[in-house]
């Protein structure tokens, strides 16, 4: 393929060989996705695209050559020599790719039709995501809420409290559960204003955020209830006894990668902020990505695995709230979510869709699966079975036909014998 210049295109480019799956030959090559569709059925001289890549550069080709299938073969015929690979274990290979391929083609064509669900955002980028240097997850963020220091609140003064509040901890920790996410997340944030606001001993029994822990830095009965595989953002986990008292916690949110110090101490200091400044705080923590901060653009949910944390903070999150972090293009983030909408995806959600969604949906449906060893996986290999001798048909008999005498040599004469048995003397 060939790349176009033309002053009204922004984008120019080399020839390109691609490969049998729509690939450059050479790794280092970044081609469009959809350019790189297009080729696999395209004829020579066929132009492919315009196409927009995400960030906004676009590109044009032509086929300069029709694929060549036998060059392909003897490339593989010759790696497989090589490699000394058995050539029907090579033909299952083939055959494996080519299913995953139809799969992934009839996924699309249904998410093109059907539509999937969508998510406008805006993300405050804290910066590179930490690498091994940084402590490994899952990690979860808690409030808690110190229930001995309510002993003295009036019910009535806990701003958005539903009428006959109890502030037991049984009873208060059944009306938290009972509410809906956002309800919820506001009642909570007042019961532990009030209960900041009572008379303490020596503020060791304060309410609020308590940060990012992993299960080894929570207390043994806190971090059992906060990593329950059930346990999910929004929850209420108690009551907990502690050395304060019996507690209620609120699950802020969960993180499943690995952070750092310097992530720990942005994310605390973004999460308890009330009404936080996206551009400000991107800005300060990683100023290239501002642009993010007033635009995340859309995300269809179909491109990332129901276990990631980036799907729960874009999906799972209430419309206008600060989501917990996630990972998204190598960049740590939180978001909110400006609106959602289930409808037809753009080209450049079904290029990420084409890349990312069919590893996410086939990442899925394998855990779901219930995968069990076959005594015979590949029958096609196994030894036959020794084939029953066939019946052949009978045939009739043929009456044999009378035949003359053949003449032959005379007879001796027969002579006479002595009581021996030899013959007699004359």
């Amino acid at each position: 393929m060939a790349g176009l210049h033309d002053a009204g295109w922004t984008v120019t480019g080399e020839d390109v060989a691609l490969s049998s799956s729509g690939v450059p030959a050479d790794a280092s090559l970044a081609l469009d996705p959809q350019i790189a569709a297009g080729a696999e059925t395209a004829g020579v001289d066929d132009l492919l695209g315009p196409a927009t890549d995400e960030y906004g550069e676009i590109a044009m080709a032509r086929v300069l050559a029709p694929t060549d299938t036998n060059r392909a073969l003897m490339g593989l015929r010759e790696d497989a020599g090589s490699a000394k690979l058995d050539t029907g274990a090579l033909a299952d290979w083939a055959e494996g790719q080519a299913l995953s391929r139809a799969l992934a083609g009839d996924l699309l064509t249904r998410q093109k039709t059907a539509g999937v669900t969508l998510a406008h955002f805006r993300e405050l980028v804290i910066g590179d995501a930490p690498d091994s240097s940084g402590t490994a997850g899952p990690w979860v963020e808690l409030s808690g809420l110190a229930l001995d220091r309510l002993a003295s609140v009036s019910p009535s003064s806990i701003a958005g409290a539903p009428a006959g509040l109890d502030l037991g901890a049984d009873a208060l920790a059944k009306t938290l559960r009972g509410l809906a996410a956002p309800d919820r997340i506001k009642l909570f944030g007042a019961l532990v204003s009030g209960a900041n606001a009572a008379p303490g001993s020596d503020g060791s029994d304060s309410s609020g955020e308590i940060g990012f822990a992993t299960n080894d830095g929570l207390l043994p009965d806190i971090g059992k209830a906060a990593f329950d595989a059930r346990v999910k953002t929004a929850d209420i986990l108690g009551p907990i006894t502690t050395a304060a008292g019996p507690q209620l916690f609120l699950v802020e949110a969960r993180f499943g990668g690995a952070l750092d110090e310097r992530a720990k101490a942005a994310l605390q200091e973004v999460r308890a902020d009330p009404s936080p400044d996206l551009l400000a705080y991107t800005t300060r923590f990683s100023a290239a990505d501002a642009p993010l901060a007033r635009d995340g653009g859309w995300r269809a949910d179909a491109e990332f695995g129901a276990a990631e944390d980036v799907r729960a903070a874009l999906f799972d999150t209430p419309i206008g709230t600060l989501s917990g972090p996630f990972v998204l293009d190598g960049k740590l983030a939180c978001a909110i979510v400006d609106s959602r909408s289930s409808g037809i995806p753009s080209a450049r959600t079904l290029a990420r869709l084409s890349l990312d969604g069919f590893d996410a949906w086939y990442h899925d449906e394998r855990i779901a699966a219930i995968i069990t060893r076959s005594d015979n996986p590949l029958p096609e290999l196994a030894s036959p079975s020794p084939s029953p001798t066939l019946a052949l048909p009978t045939m009739p008999g043929l009456a044999t036909p009378a035949l003359p005498t053949i003449p032959g040599p005379p007879g001796a004469t027969p002579v006479g014998t002595d009581e021996l048995g030899l013959p007699a003397l004359p």
